[in-house]
């Protein structure tokens, strides 16, 4: 279909196909939620010390740059990758507090896997995908999202300040997105991550004050930010140790750009398999663009998908207003400074159920495709990189060190391709 042309949603229809439309004001208004629900997510960006704004910037360009790409056939929002929190913190030893100061090589990581992952798109749309759906089989990619998850506990362990107050905010935070996720109201599932943190800032500004508990929430930087502003950039710094530690992350980045598309293509019934190699080449654009300006790696937002089932509303339409969204107020230094009043204990309890989830994404990623861990071959393929990833096990090769997601992420690929298969239990 011609870029960026919807025709209007028929009367009578309650299904928003990919290339419909609802009126304008529906559209601005769905487009509008989707955008939250994106901006719980922000939680990463935050994490590694990355510039709210810039993120956001990058987040809303990226979004855009996506659907040229894929010539505006797969609904999607583009956003901070989750899955480089880990190496990010251990490469900058990070605090939480601030912006990162250490990211130099870390954007020049980016860069390169940015690379990687376009290069990765062009050998999908000229190869397909079966190749690497023989690399990357669910019991290699949920076993790399189980290992991903868990290797992650030990963050939000140390997100909180060592006083009781802390460390009870930082449960009960945990608690309160926990009791959200189980609700019955779809609404309230699809914004859990927002809605924690915005209820843990006001309990903890409030009780923190009132009972002298914290120190008060400086609310100084807000006044003083503007409605308008371009964020700062920062160039890169290329660092080839940095670089190859941060590679292997790129094959879990495919993985789920790959699952999201054709997740897209049954919720919609349509045939996205040839946007595979596209919506690839889209992501690395996008974490080029990121790597370059000082911003954090992109992917395929499954926040989304969700958000879709529900409303039933799969126009591109909507996201491209999403990420319009994102464009302006990433302009705002105002947003960003909102983002920074978030406390430590709050961010942590968010994020400990948060890499829990991608724990559980992984579980479930084995369940849903029926993966036997009856089988010794499975067994083998699945344990082996847990124990890597959860002794932290690293390597050193010269100048270069690979930390344990990484070497446990190369050991379950290695292992799917050298054990042999069995019959039977």
């Amino acid at each position: 279909m011609p870029l960026f042309r919807w025709t209007r949603l028929p009367a009578g229809s309650s299904v928003v196909d990919i290339d419909q439309r609802l009126s304008w004001p529906h559209t601005v208004i769905l487009g509008t939620q989707y955008f939250t629900v994106m901006l719980g997510a922000m939680v990463a960006a935050l994490l590694m010390g990355f510039d709210p704004n810039l993120s956001l910037l990058m987040c809303g360009i990226s979004t855009l740059l996506f659907y040229v790409v894929t010539a505006d056939r797969v609904p999607s929002f583009i956003g901070t990758s989750g899955v480089f929190v880990g190496a990010v913190i251990a490469l900058t030893g990070y605090d939480g507090q601030g912006g990162n100061a250490h990211l130099g090589a870390v954007l020049g990581g980016i860069l390169f896997c940015g690379a990687a992952t376009f290069l990765l798109g062009i050998a999908v749309r000229r190869f397909g995908t079966r190749w690497i759906m023989a690399l990357l089989p669910p019991v290699v990619t949920g076993t790399i999202l189980l290992l991903l998850g868990t290797s992650l506990a030990s963050i939000p362990a140390t997100m909180h300040d060592g006083t009781p107050f802390g460390t009870g905010t930082l449960l009960a935070t945990a608690a309160l997105l926990a009791v959200l996720l189980t609700s019955h109201h779809q609404f309230v599932r699809r914004i859990v991550l927002l809605a924690a943190l915005v209820i843990g800032t006001l309990v903890h500004a409030l009780f923190g004050s009132m009972l002298a508990l914290a120190a008060p929430i400086s609310l100084q930087p807000l006044r003083q930010a503007a409605w308008f502003g371009v964020p700062a950039f920062q160039a890169p710094r290329l660092d080839v140790a940095t670089s190859m530690t941060l590679l292997p992350l790129v094959l879990v980045l495919a993985a789920e750009t790959l699952t999201h598309v054709k997740t897209v293509g049954d919720m919609t019934g349509r045939d996205l398999q040839g946007q595979m190699g596209n919506a690839l080449m889209a992501d690395g654009v996008g974490t080029l663009l990121s790597g370059s300006s000082g911003g954090p790696p992109m992917t395929a937002y499954a926040e989304n998908v969700g958000l879709m089932a529900t409303t039933r509303a799969y126009s591109t339409a909507v996201l491209v207003v999403a990420g319009i969204f994102a464009v302006v107020l990433g302009l705002s230094p105002k947003l960003g400074a909102v983002l920074r009043l978030i406390p430590a204990p709050v961010l942590g309890g968010v994020v400990l159920v948060m890499f829990g989830m991608i724990a559980i994404a992984g579980i479930r990623m084995l369940h849903e495709h029926a993966v036997d861990l009856r089988q010794p071959r499975n067994q083998v393929i699945v344990l082996v990189p847990l124990m890597l990833g959860a002794g932290h096990f690293s390597l050193s090769l010269g100048a270069l060190t690979f930390d344990g997601v990484s070497v446990a992420s190369v050991a379950a690929i290695a292992l799917q391709a050298m054990v042999p298969r069995r019959a039977g239990p």
